[in-house]
């Protein structure tokens, strides 16, 4: 009804050529550089995923940088701080991925002791929750924590579990990401065929995902 008054006020008023104007503002607001911009971005994204392109850069990236270690002590901060903030809003499942940071970040500082602490209880929570794409996480690095303290058996157990859950999820990129750390496992057990095997099996899934080739170190 507003729009058909506005129309009869318009065609019935002193400027009925006012009218015409309208679709031309319109498409002079369309005739932009940067708003054409925006579907050949999308466009160039979504071809740069489906080719496999965007997986490459992340290759290559990886390479550049992974050999460069950042500010632990930093991180490790910034991580406390936020349990801290985490605990007092009592955000169990923020709580448990805070516990699952901070433990990562305390074990390539060295601090295995601290590391294990973290993850155990962030593994508690999230088995309480039943999440289990982040009881996938932390059990595997749970097990890199316990692998780092020489208990292998614990190691073992704890990757196999996480291959479970991910297989149930159908989570390839962290299957690939369990693989290499157990053929480092293996690596460590003197097993170089198993290390190899494992490896090996690794580097398929990340071709099969279309997904970077490249090893923890």
């Amino acid at each position: 009804v507003m729009m058909a008054v506005s129309l009869g006020y318009f065609l019935a008023g002193p400027s009925p050529e006012f009218i015409f104007v309208i679709p031309e503002k319109i498409f002079e607001g369309l005739d932009s550089i940067i708003l054409t911009a925006i579907p050949f971005f999308l466009l160039s994204g979504d071809l740069m995923n489906r080719s496999g392109m965007a997986d490459r850069l992340m290759e290559f990236s990886h390479y550049l940088v992974a050999r460069f270690r950042g500010d632990c002590a930093q991180a490790s901060s910034y991580h406390q701080e936020a349990l801290a903030i985490r605990r007092q809003l009592d955000n169990r499942w923020a709580i448990a991925m805070s516990l699952n940071n901070l433990g990562n970040v305390t074990l390539d500082q060295g601090d295995v002791t601290t590391a294990r602490t973290c993850l155990e209880e962030a593994l508690t929570i999230q088995r309480t929750i039943g999440d289990k794409w982040a009881v996938a996480n932390a059990l595997n690095n749970l097990g890199n924590v316990v692998r780092e303290q020489g208990n292998f058996p614990a190691a073992h157990a704890f990757y196999l579990e996480s291959i479970t859950l991910n297989r149930e999820l159908n989570e390839q990129r962290a299957l690939a990401y369990l693989l290499e750390d157990m053929g480092i496992l293996a690596a460590m057990q003197k097993d170089g065929a198993r290390a190899l095997r494992l490896t090996g099996a690794a580097a398929a899934v990340r071709t099969t995902m279309k997904g970077p080739v490249f090893f923890r170190q």
